[in-house]
Parts: structure tokens; C-alpha cells; sequence
């Protein structure tokens, strides 16, 4: 079983969604978690059909930014719990795995608005007692070596992050492969790259 998670940028363009594709033949992932899919339900529904999965669900993008999706394949089965514009939250059950929780998150990109990304990850934290996988594109870092660029990312928001996760009695799952995953004006003084998503889960959904 494996979950995949990506921030599209959007899947109005065939490249876009030709990737997708391809990640999903290499992976083979049970869930899709899609962030800025800046695109329509139907579009979702078509894609869904092309990846061949069997559910979706569709946070609906504000004007010309946002958008989420969830899509499952059968034998695992979705229970939706609550949602918003920046996350889905979901009990989930797999056959060998039985019953867990799937969060799908975007963190606020705005800086004036972290606080409210760690703050929601507390709420959420508290809304279930089964084993937790939390996923996604937090638009936070957990350490300074995260990012490459000639700025160094403010130290409050490290702490803050940090004190959010452990709040939240998360667990970082690491990263195996490139470290950084999403980058700012490659080829130029001003390039930028940092590890902004990841995989938190709870101790008890490890054991």
C-alpha cells in the first residue's frame, strides 16, 4: 500500500496530466493526494477514469487558484470526515492495514497566515483517536538545512512548526531520494529550493 501526493500546479495542461500518469504506473499508490488541481469536477472525473480509481473526492478550486482531490482504489474504502479549502480529512480502510486516518494538508502559502496552518493541524490532531497518516504540501520547514538559497528561512517559523508538530505527536516519515521539493528561479542568483512536503504519521500508525 502507498499514497501519493503531489502539488500539481494544475492539471488544465496534457503534459500535467501525462506525468500524473506516469507517477501513478510507477507507484501504484492505493491514494492520490492532489493539491492546486486548479481545474473543474468533470475534469477530475475524467482523469479519474484514466487512471482507472474507483473513488474521488473533489475540493472545489476559489476562482483561478486552489483545488483539491482525493482519489481511492478499490479494495481500500473512504469515510469522509470534514474538509475545507486546504485540507481533506478521511477514515480509511485497507484490507491488511484495516482502519486509519488520511489527511491531506496544504499549508497556507501566505507567511502572515502560518499560524493558522499549525493551529489547524492541532485541531485536527484532536478530532480522532485512530492511527493518523497527515500528508501534503505544508508550505513549512522543520530545520534550516531544508532550504538552499541565499535567505535563510525565519527562525520563528521553524519553531513554530516544530512546536505544531510535536504538539500533534507527529512522526516525519524522512525523505529517501533529492531532498528538496519545489524550487524558485532555477539558473539565477535568486535560485531557491526547500522540502516543503512531506509525511507525518502518528506512532500508533506505525505499530
Amino acid at each position: 500500500m502507498s499514497t501519493l501526493s503531489w502539488n500539481c500546479r494544475g492539471l488544465g495542461q496534457p503534459r500535467t496530466v501525462r506525468m500524473l500518469a506516469e507517477l501513478v504506473n510507477s507507484m501504484k499508490p492505493s491514494f492520490i493526494f492532489l493539491i492546486e488541481t486548479l481545474c473543474s469536477r468533470s475534469k477530475l472525473e475524467s482523469i479519474k477514469r484514466q487512471l482507472d480509481y474507483d473513488g474521488l473526492f473533489v475540493v472545489e478550486r476559489v476562482g483561478r487558484s486552489g483545488g483539491l482531490a482525493l482519489l481511492w482504489k478499490a479494495p481500500s474504502s473512504v469515510n469522509l470526515l470534514k474538509y475545507a479549502k486546504n485540507f481533506i480529512n478521511a477514515e480509511v480502510e485497507v484490507p491488511e492495514l484495516g482502519k486509519w486516518r488520511l489527511t491531506g494538508f496544504y499549508g497556507c502559502p501566505e507567511s502572515s497566515r502560518r499560524r493558522e496552518s499549525w493551529d489547524l493541524l492541532r485541531l485536527l490532531s484532536g478530532s480522532s483517536a485512530l492511527p493518523w497518516v497527515c500528508i501534503g504540501d505544508f508550505n513549512d520547514l522543520l530545520a534550516a538545512n531544508e532550504k538552499r538559497g541565499r535567505i535563510a528561512h525565519p527562525n520563528w517559523k521553524l519553531v513554530g512548526f516544530q512546536n505544531a508538530i510535536a504538539d500533534c505527536q507527529l512522526i516525519d516519515l524522512g525523505v529517501i531520494g533529492y531532498q528538496f521539493t519545489w524550487e524558485r528561479a532555477r539558473g539565477t542568483d535568486n535560485w531557491v529550493e526547500e522540502r516543503l512536503d512531506r509525511a507525518f504519521v502518528s506512532a500508533s500508525w506505525l505499530h
